[in-house]
């Protein structure tokens, strides 16, 4: 008995996790991916190493990175699939237990994944309603996304750090470019512009697809009866991903966010911690019920700053 068990936990492992590596979460293609085992998350801006000045004989003034930090906690994730001995028997006369464990792992898999993404993406969407972190230095009390935002004299040399990081205006490509201005005029902590040149992802809804793949796919736009030819299309090769979600809370809400590699260092804002990555185990409690349970630790985490991303709260 206790070899078929064994048995069956190789079985369901060993599937769980060929089922998980099918496909990747969309975070993975939108933000970054953390797997630190600590207890905590500690997220400090990515922009204080760019804060440069010149040397002349002493280095500039720093500015203390614990200051401006966040720190975060995972929340633990569980399911449960159950099987009676009734169940089990019946699935051994029909097509085997083998098919029955199968689906279960399967649907387990994509429950996991799911479970991650919908993390993210709550994650991203309250961001509209959260607190700026560094509200202690700013006036208005202000969201983390905000218009207008300006951390003043905070950095080396009391530089000012400009954010600016959100529109309220649908998807186009007029409000696209002002995104993709509004990063590149985003500075870093020593007041120089941060000249985000991409690559950017694009985050839409359903809603907002096809637009989304012709404003980053065609190679000209704004055609029309007097302009047949349309203008070349500047912004769309920046774009190398749109991630189409209907987790947003809003359909008409999209994001631009800059999606260079974040291994604790320049890159996307937002990401989700995996402290825990989904794991499975079966379990039997009696003769009569066999159990397969999966656990993870997950957070959607994000850079304290605002800096590198752009949201678009549109009413």
């Amino acid at each position: 008995m206790a070899n078929a068990l064994t048995a069956l936990q190789d079985r369901v492992t060993l599937g769980f996790h060929n089922a998980l590596s099918e496909r990747g979460p969309l975070v993975e293609r939108v933000g970054f991916v953390r797997t630190d085992k600590t207890q905590t998350l500690r997220m400090t801006s990515q922009h204080l190493e760019h804060a440069w000045g010149n040397f002349s004989g002493s280095a500039p003034t720093a500015t203390d990175v614990n200051s401006y930090a966040l720190t975060h906690t995972a929340q633990a994730r569980a399911a449960k699939v159950s099987f009676t001995r009734e169940e089990i028997e019946d699935a051994e006369q029909a097509d085997g237990m083998n098919a029955l464990v199968d689906t279960a792992v399967a649907q387990l898999a994509d429950q996991a994944r799911n479970d991650e993404d919908r993390a993210f993406f709550q994650g991203l969407n309250g961001l509209f309603s959260t607190a700026h972190p560094l509200t202690a230095d700013l006036t208005g009390n202000p969201n983390y996304f905000a218009t207008d935002l300006t951390i003043s004299g905070i950095g080396p040399a009391s530089g000012d750090v400009v954010v600016n990081n959100l529109l309220t205006t649908p998807l186009s490509e007029s409000s696209m470019f002002a995104a993709r201005q509004r990063l590149m005029e985003q500075t870093n902590w020593a007041g120089d512009p941060l000249n985000i040149m991409g690559p950017y992802c694009l985050v839409v809804s359903p809603k907002n697809e096809r637009l989304a793949r012709q404003l980053v796919g065609s190679p000209s736009v704004d055609q029309s009866q007097s302009n047949p030819q349309g203008y070349s299309n500047l912004a769309g090769p920046e774009v190398t991903d749109v991630v189409v979600t209907s987790l947003l809370s809003d359909d008409d809400d999209w994001f631009l966010i800059y999606k260079g590699l974040n291994d604790k260092g320049l890159g996307s804002p937002v990401g989700l911690w995996r402290r825990t990555a989904p794991m499975i185990k079966v379990r039997e409690d009696s003769m009569f019920n066999t159990f397969i349970e999966a656990y993870s630790r997950r957070s959607f985490v994000y850079s304290p700053d605002g800096l590198g991303i752009i949201g678009a709260n549109v009413a």
